[in-house]
């Protein structure tokens, strides 16, 4: 990866709806540059586009990082079930005292009690979750 990779990466992790024409004339190179370049750090693994969306705006106004400890070799099993829930953003292996660490949005406080219980509470493997609710945001979405 070169300099100029990085400032490609640089300027999509600032605004990742800039067309290949608006960076390359930040940058003084040629459109089909900064096109093939971005292509290539997209197939290399390094650079993702996806949306971001705002979950107060979209009906989940409780967002919930849930740290679970699980029995040993049931890391995986874990994570599986619960990426398989529409509202899991994401689930992953983490060191310290819990093995997962997973962040959910929820509509309510109410469904973050039937999250556990009919969720959390049937997944074979899970031994203890501590919820933590999210009461504010640093960095809030752009408007």
């Amino acid at each position: 990866m070169d300099d100029l990779d990085q400032k490609l990466i640089k300027f999509y992790l600032e605004d990742s709806r800039l067309s290949f024409s608006e960076i390359a004339a930040k940058l003084d190179a040629d459109a089909s540059t900064v096109r093939r370049r971005t292509n290539k750090l997209v197939k290399e693994g390094i650079l993702d586009f996806r949306a971001e969306t705002n979950p107060d705006l979209i009906g989940y106004p409780v967002q919930t990082y849930l740290a679970i400890r699980v029995a040993p070799g049931q890391n995986g099993i874990v994570r599986r079930a619960l990426m398989s829930q529409e509202n899991v953003r994401y689930a992953r292996a983490i060191s310290g005292q819990f093995d997962i660490l997973a962040l959910v949005w929820f509509e309510s406080n109410a469904a973050i009690y039937q999250f556990l219980e009919n969720v959390i509470g049937k997944i074979d493997g899970v031994r203890e979750v501590q919820p933590f609710i999210c009461l504010t945001k640093s960095k809030e979405f752009k408007k």
